[in-house]
């Protein structure tokens, strides 16, 4: 799975909104909110889209926005 390097690592969230009724895919990304499992990435044809802002998530974001190169 791509990006699974980054499991259990925190990013930044600039706001409340999420998608809680989701199907799973494959290479979604899954984040919990005191125990509430949303939507925070779907990686779909080279199409990546994430709910958070990996420009504003450190070097978390930076190694993310890196792999994500790598892959296209």
């Amino acid at each position: 799975r791509a990006f699974s390097e980054f499991d259990n690592h925190e990013f930044y969230f600039a706001h409340s909104y999420a998608c809680v009724n989701f199907v799973q895919q494959k290479e979604d990304g899954v984040s919990y909110f005191q125990g509430t499992p949303f939507l925070s990435m779907r990686f779909q044809n080279n199409i990546l889209v994430t709910q958070f802002h990996p420009e504003l998530s450190g070097q978390n974001g930076l190694n993310f926005v890196e792999q994500y190169l790598g892959i296209i």
